[in-house]
């Protein structure tokens, strides 16, 4: 039996912060309401917020680096993979230097 959505995102969200290249993002995950999770994401670079809701499947995620505000990922998630993709793409944008 699959996972529920939220759960997944939250397990995925989690494993790839415990990384050790990512001990200076700091997040915080709420359920505002049954259905949603919402995480947001601190590092020295940027700011970052993952809306994600059950029911349909759906994973926003926004980054905000100096100036720079960019939609990383919005709209349904055709499966667990694909919201792992979005996650990791997060995750590699937050720990890559802006300098580099």
């Amino acid at each position: 039996m699959e996972m529920p959505f939220l759960s997944h995102v939250e397990e995925r969200w989690n494993a790839l912060r415990l990384q050790a290249r990512c001990t200076t993002a700091r997040s915080t995950l709420s359920r505002p309401q049954p259905g949603q999770l919402r995480i947001a994401i601190e590092t020295h670079e940027a700011r970052a917020s993952v809306t994600a809701h059950e029911a349909l499947r759906t994973l926003d995620i926004v980054v905000h680096r100096f100036k720079d505000d960019r939609t990383l990922a919005e709209g349904p998630c055709a499966s667990n993979a694909d919201a792992d993709r979005r996650l990791q793409r997060l995750y590699i944008d937050l720990t890559a230097s802006p300098f580099a």
